[in-house]
């Protein structure tokens, strides 16, 4: 029944498409978002009366999940088994600016899975984003943003958006200082919002800085500083949410030539979090990051060669004192660890009743015009452990993505994907099983 319904929707949203397109610029566009790849930005299109300016937009996206190996409910290894679901989210939004100075935005979201039973586990709408904005203030290097926003930074592998699923918003405050023309610092107080309950609390949250300097043309120089209150709950209920947990770190970005491209980012966390098996508190020291590079040749077909390096510590003591699994990158859904998402993030991986702690990620691949209109990319993603129980491989396995995306017109895209995960040592160790994962999905993404 599932598959029905998402052809429904399917044939609904093209006809939508009739409409006259009209599309508001998300905030921030990562690099490593391959799944939303389009090439060229859609022209903003505003309707004027009277000096006000408004825009009104809209996105309709469906996919379709298959997989063997897998529970698709919480990413989780589970051999013998096969499942399948239907994703479909649409987001309506509308923006409004009275006057130059003042942008006032507002977006709606519903979204919806459906499992392989025509079952839906989960259905809900609720408001995405609503803010205002203050910026291009005369004689004032001051910016502003306040209500309920997206946050993401450098290529997303701190603060991102978690856009490949139902995303990620915080209620937050945040104003930008304009340090001359090339230096700007931005202040945040964020609480991060529960989509499923659509209300944020008082924890957790985020309180910070993020800047940035422009040395050259073609690159920058990232400086970051973040209190996590209440700790990473939501994401690792396995933790204490009582830390002390903060996390600097820095990112150099860059183009040189025009044809190689490069970013380091290195970050550090410090702090303190209970520990339950002593009854008394670890001092939190962790680090971790990334860093990436890749040649573009000059050809019709731009092929792109790339590599990179992902690194989280980890920790498998629990009577030293001290904690150091890296918790840094798991506001995002980077492509750093894969399509298939069995390793959810570089602080590492449970199953069955072993922990992978902290996580070494090998990347390369490469990626190219096949025509104007359809990329091809090919990535390779190495798994090993940082720490583990003894006797239990650190070998988490090697994972394989082949991901086309088509970009039909100007606002309609399709991307079709094949992924294999080719499990490790460490399963067999775990579960006694090392059955590899097969996932394939399609999906296709309107905006109007």
């Amino acid at each position: 029944m599932w598959y029905k319904q998402g052809q429904i929707i399917i044939i609904v949203s093209a006809v939508l498409l009739l409409a006259h397109p009209l599309w508001a610029n998300e905030e921030c566009q990562t690099r490593g978002e391959i799944h939303d790849k389009i090439h060229d930005e859609h022209e903003e299109k505003t309707a004027q009366k009277k000096g006000i300016t408004y825009n009104i937009g809209a996105e309709e996206r469906v996919r379709g999940d298959f997989v063997t190996n897998q529970n698709l409910g919480d990413f989780s290894y589970a051999p013998d088994t096969h499942d399948e679901q239907i994703l479909s989210r649409t987001r309506v939004n509308f923006l409004l600016s009275p006057i130059k100075e003042l942008k006032v935005f507002a977006e709606g979201q519903f979204y919806m899975r459906e499992d392989n039973e025509g079952d839906s586990d989960y259905s809900k709408g609720n408001l995405y984003q609503a803010y205002a904005e203050l910026s291009d203030m005369e004689h004032i290097p001051l910016e502003a943003k306040v209500g309920r926003q997206q946050l993401c930074y450098g290529s997303g592998f701190f603060l991102g958006t978690n856009d490949f699923y139902d995303g990620l918003v915080w209620d937050a405050a945040k104003a930008r200082v304009l340090l001359g023309d090339k230096f700007w610092v931005d202040g945040i107080a964020a609480r991060y919002v529960n989509l499923n309950k659509g209300t944020s609390k008082d924890r957790p949250a985020l309180y910070g800085a993020y800047s940035q300097y422009e040395i050259t043309e073609d690159t920058t120089a990232d400086l970051y500083f973040f209190y996590h209150h209440g700790g990473f709950e939501f994401f690792h209920s396995d933790l204490a949410d009582d830390a002390t947990w903060y996390t600097i770190g820095t990112r150099f970005a860059g183009k040189i030539m025009e044809q190689f491209d490069y970013e380091i980012e290195p970050l550090y966390q410090f702090g303190n979090i209970e520990n339950e098996e002593r009854g008394a508190h670890d001092t939190i020291s962790a680090y971790g990051g990334h860093v990436e590079a890749g040649y573009t040749f000059k050809s019709k077909y731009n092929p792109r060669l790339f590599a990179g390096y992902a690194f989280g510590s980890g920790d498998n003591k629990t009577d030293d004192k001290y904690y150091s699994e890296f918790h840094g990158n798991i506001y995002n859904d980077q492509y750093i660890v894969g399509d298939i998402s069995l390793v959810p993030d570089v602080s590492g991986i449970t199953v069955g009743d072993f922990r992978a702690s902290g996580m070494h990620i090998i990347i390369g691949g490469i990626s190219m015009d096949l025509h104007p209109r359809i990329n091809l990319n090919i990535d390779y993603h190495y798994f090993l452990a940082d720490k583990t129980p003894a006797d239990i491989s650190r070998n988490i396995g090697s994972e394989v993505n082949v991901i086309a995306n088509f970009k039909i017109t100007e606002n309609v895209n399709l991307i079709l994907s094949a992924n294999r995960f080719f499990l490790g040592r460490f399963f067999k160790d775990a579960v006694d099983s090392r059955k590899d994962i097969n996932y394939f999905y399609v999906q296709t993404q309107i905006k109007f």
